[in-house]
């Protein structure tokens, strides 16, 4: 007998690291890190942020 495989819930499509990513509205560092199997400390890297609770609408991040 077969178990049904654990339902995994969808986070969305992970960005494309060589494709920057615009922030939207109700976006957090946090979640856009763990769409795109990262970090919120590497994000901040990346992207020079010094408080990852303040990201702005309209900015562009990048992943790599």
């Amino acid at each position: 007998i077969q178990t049904p495989a654990p339902k995994v819930p969808f986070i969305g499509p992970i960005q494309n690291a060589s494709m920057p990513y615009k922030v939207v509205r109700g976006d957090t560092l946090g979640a856009i890190a763990a769409k795109n199997k990262t970090t919120v400390s590497i994000l901040q890297k990346l992207n020079n942020i010094r408080d990852a609770n303040k990201i702005q609408v309209g900015q562009t991040l990048r992943f790599s």
